[in-house]
């Protein structure tokens, strides 16, 4: 049976992309490595999809990425996957050359989740920039250096992320500071005593 998280990519799709260190294993060991990730992550996969979101952590990253339905080179009309193997192989070749290692960095194939609404595609982009306060790496997710909320949330930093169309959809940028304000707070009451609040941030989107 196919694996439902693996199914062919689509044009004017979003999509929830994400993927892990094979064995547990870190696909980060340095700072260079994260500013690496997203430079090439911008060279090689831009040509077919926009990026919205994404947050990486040392053994694994998510994205938040919406497919191209037109001008498309016309090498990967067809092979909308390609894009992303070629970068996960270039970013393992130089992993592996940099820790003097050899096979395979990444789980195959990488995972991705089809985003079907605008209410899921907001709670999936918070969800992805609260990973870290998640996993407990951070105390507050928007501070976190290697997500994508730095971005958003200061119109002066340079960004690759579909900055104003996010902020778009979540009415304005002052209304998306608001709602991962109130989504911080949540999140740190439920993480401090398993006080759990009511969906209040997400749920109204």
């Amino acid at each position: 049976m196919k694996n439902k998280f693996c199914k062919p990519l689509r044009k004017g799709i979003f999509y929830h992309v994400y993927n892990r260190g094979i064995g547990q294993m870190p696909l980060f060991f340095q700072a260079e490595n994260y500013h690496y990730f997203l430079n090439k992550l911008t060279v090689r996969i831009e040509p077919v999809c926009e990026i919205y979101a994404y947050c990486l952590l040392v053994n694994h990253f998510h994205l938040v990425i919406k497919i191209k339905e037109h001008g498309l080179a016309e090498a990967y009309e067809n092979r909308l996957h390609q894009p992303f193997s070629n970068f996960f192989n270039g970013y393992a070749q130089a992993i592996n050359k940099q820790e003097n290692r050899s096979g395979p960095l990444f789980q195959r194939p990488f995972k991705r989740k089809e985003i079907y609404s605008e209410t899921q595609l907001l709670r999936t982009i918070f969800y992805v920039h609260a990973n870290p306060q998640k996993h407990k790496i951070c105390r507050d997710f928007r501070k976190y250096k290697y997500s994508s909320f730095g971005q958003l949330s200061n119109p002066l930093i340079d960004s690759f992320i579909s900055r104003d169309k996010l902020w778009d959809l979540h009415g304005g940028m002052g209304e998306f500071l608001r709602i991962n304000n109130l989504g911080y707070e949540d999140l740190r009451l439920e993480m401090l005593g398993g006080y759990h609040v009511e969906q209040k941030t997400l749920s109204g989107l």
